[in-house]
């Protein structure tokens, strides 16, 4: 039963329990790690939930497990169904033009493709960007990663460094030392802001598979094909019951 906006006043910092309950009021929807324990309890089917969404129910499998042993839960809990609807690879089936978002366009050199290029590439896409990243955690790759990609600048940084050896051995107090260090502070935070694109870009190509079964599909799944395209999500979706 909801509550009426103002019928439910907080005394000393604690709802009053007798008045809700007299008004017929069962529970009070709590945060979505309690909820999601809440909605399993007295049911007679499963919780079915994306097989990419929700990414608080791990918490939730902990506290019910902490519950469980308190003999906190009065019933049992009906099980989780992960919804599968391989949304990336069904993209194949279509070739409507879709605007990429920054990092996909960067890693394909398009900013518009048909989808069934992306629902063809993007298994590749993810893995060669997981590699990247794991060879991305060794110093000394990230240094000749730098130095492939920016050859230029750091051949610049390494002439103006030479000019600043030469000239502090003759006077300290150039003004000249001063503006060649800022130019090169200058260029190693365009080496670093170009690595850290790197990376951020090879971490979201490596997740692409997150978006591949949200819950949020119907609209994006209208745009694509039409009801038809959606339909036959729907129809070959996989259903995995989560032990």
């Amino acid at each position: 039963h909801p509550v009426p906006a103002g019928s439910c006043p907080v005394t000393d910092g604690r709802l009053p329990i007798d008045e809700l309950t007299q008004a017929g009021i069962d529970c009070i929807a709590p945060k979505a790690i309690l909820l999601v324990i809440q909605v399993r309890m007295d049911q007679t089917r499963a919780l079915a939930l994306p097989h990419n969404g929700s990414l608080y129910i791990p918490a939730a499998h902990v506290l019910a497990e902490k519950l469980i042993v308190r003999n906190l839960l009065p019933g049992k809990l009906q099980p989780i169904c992960r919804v599968k609807f391989n949304l990336l690879d069904r993209l194949t089936q279509t070739d409507t033009t879709i605007r990429l978002p920054g990092y996909l366009a960067r890693a394909i050199g398009k900013a518009e493709i048909p989808a069934s290029t992306l629902g063809e590439t993007w298994r590749d896409l993810s893995s060669e960007a997981t590699s990247r990243l794991e060879n991305m955690a060794d110093p000394q790759h990230r240094r000749t990663w730098q130095a492939k990609n920016f050859g230029k600048i750091s051949k610049q940084i390494e002439t103006l460094d030479s000019r600043r050896r030469t000239l502090a051995k003759t006077d300290t107090k150039s003004p000249e030392i001063r503006e060649i260090s800022h130019k090169i502070r200058a260029m190693k935070r365009e080496i670093l802001a170009g690595t850290l694109e790197r990376i951020a870009d090879d971490w979201h190509l490596s997740q692409i598979e997150y978006w591949d079964s949200r819950g949020a599909i119907f609209p994006w799944s209208i745009a694509l094909g039409g009801e038809k395209f959606y339909d036959d999500l729907l129809a070959r979706a996989e259903l995995v019951y989560e032990p």
